[in-house]
């Protein structure tokens, strides 16, 4: 029977480091309840500028987080439930997601929802998808875990996770998109939950009598580990964004000074064979402002850093810095 746990947090990267070390350190089986802020969480293999729209997701400050297991990349929000169940079996068949999923689906029907495992990774109801599963192994330990779309705002959800293919052209593991719907939506009796506070409530009923058991809080040092944890990786530009995958990038600017367009590969993390291309002018060559720039990660930080002491103006007349910073930003 596994431990009942809630996390009240609802910061992104502090509940992934939590289910990390839940999923590495267990010394029981555990099923978790979680929800986060308005956030994307990339699967683990996954090019992250391939899978945002970046420009949205910035202006919306949307947390942008890796997880550690496989799949694509799915939107959070406080209408959204997570279920994480941790396993100290490794062991997987056919048979193993219908088991994880079970509680669940028992919830579900609960509340009056025909709700059933299909494929590989999702729970469908009314011909829509409600969740998306994932899981890995490590360290014996067996990690499996879900959304749950209750009062998603599918619109945000539609556009943070609509990048822009002209801009980049990746070689990673790209999301399939399915469609989706929320479960509030597919609800019309009188006594189905009429929001996501009262949802969330009514999965903790259903499942401590599943089990016969209350839901727990982590204790006060696992959630100083998590803390820990979140600021050595989950907070990380290197762990959010950095890939050891080849991508090239392009995007162009209208300025004062003209159009520009600039095109570049990205390997190991950093900018490599930048060309600017347009119809702008300079008093001297570009090149020698290509040279500056080659190395740099594609981040807004790293770019200000590099440039902020240079006279950009002389090799492209009439950009600011921040203009070429958003030029070649691919990341904050």
């Amino acid at each position: 029977m596994p431990q009942l746990l809630i996390s009240h947090s609802v910061d992104p990267t502090l509940n992934l480091a939590l289910e990390e070390l839940l999923a590495t350190e267990a010394t029981q089986d555990i099923f978790m309840l979680w929800r986060n802020d308005a956030s994307i969480i990339v699967g683990r293999h996954q090019n992250t500028s391939a899978e945002i729209d970046e420009s949205f997701v910035r202006a919306r400050n949307i947390r942008v987080v890796r997880r550690i297991t496989g799949g694509g990349a799915v939107y959070h929000d406080l209408g959204n439930i997570n279920f994480s169940c941790i396993s100290l079996e490794r062991t997987w068949d056919d048979k193993s997601a219908i088991r994880f999923t079970a509680p669940i689906i028992h919830a579900l029907k609960a509340i009056g929802l025909d709700a059933q495992f299909s494929g590989r990774n999702d729970i469908l109801a009314n011909n829509c998808k409600i969740s998306g599963c994932a899981r890995s192994v490590t360290r014996g330990h067996t990690l499996f875990h879900g959304t749950l779309l209750f009062d998603v705002d599918l619109s945000v959800l539609a556009k943070a996770l609509k990048p822009d293919p002209d801009k980049i052209r990746s070689k990673g593991i790209k999301s399939v998109r399915a469609r989706v719907g929320n479960i509030i939506d597919m609800l019309d009796h009188p006594e189905a939950p009429t929001d996501t506070d009262e949802f969330l409530k009514r999965l903790q009923e259903t499942i401590q009598d599943m089990f016969g058991q209350p839901f727990a809080t982590p204790s006060d040092d696992l959630l100083a580990k998590a803390e820990a944890l979140a600021n050595e990786k989950y907070r990380t530009w290197e762990w959010n964004f950095g890939t050891s995958l080849q991508y090239d990038f392009s995007n162009k600017l209208v300025f004062q000074g003209g159009i520009i367009q600039a095109n570049l590969n990205v390997q190991d993390n950093a900018i490599q064979n930048l060309k600017f291309t347009g119809d702008f002018f300079g008093s001297s060559s570009v090149d020698q402002l290509v040279d500056t720039i080659n190395g740099t990660r594609p981040r807004r930080g790293d770019l200000v850093d590099a440039l902020k002491n240079v006279a950009i103006t002389e090799y492209i007349s009439g950009i600011t810095l921040d203009q070429l910073v958003n030029l070649l930003a691919i990341s904050d």
